[in-house]
């Protein structure tokens, strides 16, 4: 099992990558990754970011299918609903 060190990076740490690359190298990188996902750079950094809303499955499920292999849809419910696993 994997130790707490060796967990994958959370969700409102990528999204602050992914814009502060985007500000810095004038990349559109979460527009693009809100797009295909179906959604807003804006919502994502408004309300997602910061777990002001838990999004609907089929968002959740496309934003892990987009990340990259960064995210499982099952690692986003438990970030989502702030689970920590033992």
């Amino acid at each position: 099992m994997a130790s707490h060190t060796d967990q994958k990076q959370d969700f409102a740490a990528y999204i602050t990558d992914l814009d502060r690359n985007d500000r810095d190298n004038g990349t559109s990188q979460l527009a693009e990754y809100a797009q295909k996902c179906g959604t807003s750079a804006s919502y994502i950094k408004s309300h997602l970011r910061h777990r002001y809303k838990i999004p609907r499955p089929e968002l959740m499920q496309a934003l892990a299918d987009h990340s990259g292999n960064r995210f499982s849809y099952e690692d986003l419910v438990r970030w989502f609903h702030n689970l920590e696993v033992a």
